[in-house]
């Protein structure tokens, strides 16, 4: 099948319900990988919060602060 008949609309309907399932197939794989994709940014995000907030509750975070605070003074 050229591309002049798709673009030239001289398709027949079995032809064009095959080329419209080929793509919705096509489009709907894409979407469940992007996602997946955006799920693991999430879940990236979520331990990276995680950590900062581990990480400023711990008492060395005050102090490393306290001394940063001391030095740029």
């Amino acid at each position: 099948m050229s591309h002049d008949r798709i673009l030239t609309n001289q398709l027949d309907p079995k032809q064009a319900i095959t080329i419209i399932s080929r793509l919705t197939q096509t489009i709907n794989k894409q979407n469940k990988q992007l996602l997946m994709e955006i799920n693991n940014i999430q879940l990236q995000i979520s331990y990276f919060e995680n950590n900062i907030k581990l990480i400023k509750s711990s008492k060395y975070y005050h102090f490393i602060n306290f001394i940063k605070s001391t030095i740029l003074s």
